[in-house]
């Protein structure tokens, strides 16, 4: 069964989870674990965006605040996460 993203938000709250373990049981044990290595170096990755951003942002002092959350504002809805 191929569903859009939307077509399965679209689905009760049941459903949704009742796919989302069926795929998370599709997956072999090699490719999980592939996934999941995949997954801690994002995390990673993130984790050294957010204590450089913590780092410049108490550099720079002031309106920093601000700025950090207009930005993240302004987008939010161009993750591709």
């Amino acid at each position: 069964m191929k569903l859009s993203f939307g077509e399965f938000m679209e689905l009760d709250k049941h459903t949704q989870q009742q796919l989302g373990n069926k795929i998370n049981e599709e997956l072999s044990p090699e490719e999980r674990k592939k996934k999941e290595i995949e997954l801690d170096a994002l995390l990673k990755k993130q984790q050294e965006i957010d204590d450089e951003v913590k780092k410049l942002e108490s550099e720079i002092g002031g309106d920093n605040i601000n700025f950090t959350k207009v930005y993240v504002e302004n987008n939010a809805n161009t993750s591709t996460v």
